[in-house]
């Protein structure tokens, strides 16, 4: 079945989709109880699923986050658990057949403080970045960052130098 097909398909499942360049879509259930998230790849017809219905990062495990990051110990449970804590694993454009994923774990997004100091904690934001392929796959390991820019720039070159080595 041809991906504009699969895509029609999909609408009547009721899904929302998002380009990310390349001729790659994300697609969201818009169904109540149902928080999947798929990356479609359209030039040819790959489906990566990225989250599961319950929203459980199942594009991801322990092995794709650096094992020597500090932060991986921090947040160990959370990374095990597979859980997007605050938010899911956003998919950035990609470019050059690589696209940026970053990820919050912290705070959890559940009892955040707003200005006022009403919420529950006032947790200095936390995130961690990769990059995936065209299908989905981590070639760049989960790894803290100061900022989505420095992430951008350093980890961008590793991952289209993986790219022009496949």
């Amino acid at each position: 079945m041809n991906i504009l097909k699969k895509l029609f398909n999909f609408k009547k499942e009721k899904r929302i989709f998002v380009s990310r360049g390349e001729g790659m879509i994300l697609s969201f259930s818009k169904e109540d109880r149902d928080e999947s998230c798929m990356l479609h790849n359209s030039e040819t017809g790959e489906e990566v699923l990225i989250l599961d219905k319950e929203g459980y990062a199942v594009f991801a495990n322990e092995d794709d986050f650096l094992k020597t990051d500090p932060h991986l110990i921090k947040y160990k449970n959370v990374i095990l658990r597979r859980l997007p804590q605050y938010g899911n694993p956003i998919i950035n454009e990609f470019r050059n057949g690589t696209a940026l994923v970053s990820w919050t774990l912290s705070p959890d997004g559940r009892y955040f403080e707003d200005e006022d100091g009403f919420g529950g904690t006032n947790e200095e934001e936390e995130n961690m970045y990769a990059y995936i392929d065209r299908h989905g796959k981590i070639i760049i390991s989960f790894q803290w960052m100061p900022s989505y820019m420095e992430a951008e720039k350093i980890l961008r070159l590793k991952a289209e130098a993986y790219e022009v080595k496949k």
